[in-house]
């Protein structure tokens, strides 16, 4: 191999971590996202229990810090898709194991 090649050959490698890192870090951010929105429901449907509470289920509540109505936001209703859970989970993983692979390649050339 020619220094260019080799020089190119780092360059990609680079590019491809880095891009895995990005496209990790944006999946972790949907989890984060969804992992939100079920928490609100959580608390949502205990304050439904509570019985020295007067419910309205589609009264705004204040949950984690915010006014919320969880009937009228489609994001809670996306929330409680459980395939689109699974789906994000694995998806994590997979770019966990590609920029784990990634990473291992890049120490081998000697690259941090």
């Amino acid at each position: 191999m020619t220094d260019l090649e080799i020089k190119r050959q780092k360059a990609d490698l680079l590019l491809e971590y880095q891009e895995a890192q990005q496209h990790l870090a944006h999946l972790q951010e949907k989890a984060r996202r969804l992992g939100e929105s079920l928490s609100r429901i959580t608390q949502w449907l205990r304050k439904s229990s509570e019985s020295s509470w007067n419910f309205n289920p589609a009264e705004p509540i204040y949950v984690m810090g915010d006014y919320v109505k969880i009937l009228e936001d489609p994001r809670y209703e996306a929330a409680m898709d459980f395939s689109e859970i699974k789906k994000v989970v694995q998806e994590i993983k997979e770019a966990t194991d590609n920029l784990q692979s990634l990473g291992k390649r890049k120490n081998e050339l000697g690259l941090k």
